[in-house]
C-alpha cells in the first residue's frame, strides 16, 4: 500500500522532531558547570548558530524553497 505525501510527512516529522529536541537537551547539558568549563564566547557562538538554524528551520516550513545551513564550528 502506497504512503500519501501527509503520511509520509508525519511519520518523518515525529522522528525528526523528537530527535531534535534530544539533541538541543543534550546541547543543554553543557551548561552543566560540574561537568564542563566554558567561555562566555564560546556559549554565545553555539547560541548564534543554534539561533541561525532556528530561524532558517522557521523560514523553510513557511516556504517551499531551502537552503543548507553550514556545520558547526567555533572559527
Amino acid at each position: 500500500m502506497s504512503e500519501s505525501k501527509s503520511e509520509r510527512f508525519q511519520r518523518i516529522a515525529k522522528k525528526r522532531v523528537s530527535k531534535a529536541g534530544r539533541a538541543l537537551r543534550l546541547v543543554g547539558n553543557l551548561g552543566n558547570k560540574a561537568l564542563y568549563e566554558s567561555t562566555e564566547k564560546e556559549r554565545k557562538v553555539i547560541l548564534k548558530y543554534l539561533d541561525d538554524a532556528y530561524k532558517q528551520m522557521k523560514k523553510d516550513l513557511e516556504s517551499k524553497k531551502q537552503i543548507e545551513v553550514e556545520d558547526f564550528d567555533f572559527d
